[in-house]
């Protein structure tokens, strides 16, 4: 994506690899695969909770790509 979400935010955007998913918190920007690992959903920013969520069956992730709730097993990938 180009440019710098603001602190808190994320945003999805299309690369030359696949979908990525970017994300500032604390003043760090980490971008992940936007691709969840359960079945492949691509992830949205969650304002209220800070979190990538994925919209099939609700697997989390938190901003720099870890998984916080199940049903996904693995982490986002690296971008």
């Amino acid at each position: 994506p180009k440019g710098r979400p603001a602190e808190g935010c994320g945003v999805t955007a299309m690369s030359r690899r696949g979908p990525v998913a970017t994300a500032t918190r604390d003043g760090q920007t980490k971008s992940v695969s936007a691709v969840c690992t359960h079945l492949g959903g691509i992830v949205a920013w969650n304002d209220g909770d800070g979190c990538w969520d994925c919209p099939l069956h609700g697997s989390r992730f938190d901003h720099d790509g870890t998984l916080l709730h199940a049903p996904a097993t693995k982490d986002l990938g690296p971008r």
